[in-house]
């Protein structure tokens, strides 16, 4: 049995960070019910900014879980080293990472190989393993700092390093991996696009043959994202007002938390529109398949996106999306299943709002589940990384 250790970068599906890491842990799922062996090794600790002064002298202490018969080992301590610290955040999540990796192989065995999530810095874990104990690693980069050019001189050096001693390099989308290769030159290549898995969890349910949902007559938009500015629902409200303000049939719900909710909610006001869109705060997976469920479209207006998982989801059960043209959507959405605009442009967002209204009988749900599944689906993501991993170690 092929024995699996991912990794991830961030901090990994834990109580202070419940989505944290979310995809990978949903890929770990799949490989498992596929037959392999997989664990997960997650270094990232605790950020600073939970800490309070009650916890002063709290030990270094590590949690070990099981989902779903996926072993998960983490820390449950403060990182005391700013995660942009020169050089110091690198040391520290090696360290770490290596630390949680004597404890994996004491209760699971050493790994055929691991499978890093995103260079800075699980791939650095990863790359420190293989110089001590030569296990190869596969490295799967979806991280958008290279987007946005905030990879800094420092992590550049960990960067190519990880990059240069990966066994195979995954990249989630085209887009990704042209604008990594244009940065980083020839150390990136080979490379080869491998995009995320859709969740079983939007697959397995069932999903409404109409869009008409008990107690709710209007047509509705849903938008799933972080409140941040490069998410831009600042302009996606524009769009929607431009569009529907008055227009009582028509609903925009939003899901999701962050710096600029507050703004959001008040912008929604000045607009006149704040009776049709709904601020839904951040949401359980559970509750996100029920508001896919109760959609007509899904609608992104992003500025940058390496991937867009929601996308996938949306597209699983069986609704049509419309997303900005701003980089891994562009390799997701196309005619048959939705509308892609430019990045930023509020008039050419609201033109498609309309046309989804007016068109949505053109999007049959069962279809779009299928071609989503054809694409995304576990059966076909996991065989591919399979064949990765065999490739690996030969």
């Amino acid at each position: 049995m092929l024995h699996v250790l991912l990794i991830p970068s961030q901090r990994f599906v834990a109580e202070d960070n419940p989505y944290g890491g979310i995809f990978q842990l949903d890929l770990a799922l799949a490989l498992q019910r596929a037959g392999l062996k997989v664990g997960v090794v997650a270094p990232m600790a605790r950020s600073l900014r939970g800490w309070r002064i009650s916890e002063l002298g709290r030990r270094r202490t590590w949690t070990y879980s099981d989902e779903q018969g996926v072993p998960i080992l983490r820390p449950d301590h403060y990182a005391w080293v700013p995660s942009r610290m020169p050089y110091a955040a690198k040391w520290y999540q090696v360290s770490l990472g290596n630390k949680l990796f004597e404890r994996y192989i004491e209760r699971h065995g050493t790994p055929d190989l691991v499978h890093a999530h995103n260079a800075l810095f699980a791939g650095a874990v990863a790359c420190s393993l293989k110089t001590k104990r030569g296990i190869p690693y596969v490295l799967t980069e979806h991280s958008s700092a290279h987007i946005t050019r905030t990879v800094t001189w420092w992590q550049r050096k960990t960067l190519r390093t990880v990059l240069d001693n990966a066994d195979r390099r995954l990249i989630v989308s085209k887009h990704l991996g042209q604008t990594m290769e244009g940065l980083y030159g020839d150390i990136m290549l080979p490379w080869e696009r491998m995009p995320n898995v859709v969740s079983s969890d939007f697959v397995s349910v069932e999903m409404h043959e109409s869009n008409a949902v008990e107690g709710r007559s209007a047509f509705c938009f849903l938008n799933i994202a972080a409140m941040l500015p490069w998410k831009n629902q600042a302009g996606l409200l524009q769009a929607f007002a431009a569009s529907f303000k008055d227009h009582e049939n028509v609903q925009l719900r939003i899901a999701g938390d962050g710096m600029l909710r507050q703004q959001l909610e008040q912008l929604s006001r000045e607009l006149g529109i704040q009776s049709q869109v709904v601020f839904l705060g951040v949401l359980p997976r559970a509750k996100i398949v029920e508001e896919l469920r109760g959609s007509d479209a899904f609608v992104m207006a992003s500025d940058f996106e390496t991937f867009g998982v929601v996308l996938i989801e949306a597209l699983a059960m069986g609704r049509p999306v419309i997303a900005t043209d701003c980089g891994g959507p562009r390799e997701i959405v196309n005619e048959s299943n939705g509308m892609l605009v430019p990045v930023r442009d509020v008039g050419a967002l609201a033109r498609a709002m309309q046309r989804m209204v007016e068109q949505r009988h053109r999007y049959e749900p069962i279809s779009l589940r299928k071609a989503c599944i054809a694409e995304y689906g576990e059966r076909v993501i996991v065989a591919r990384h399979q064949a990765v991993y065999e490739c690996v170690i030969g």
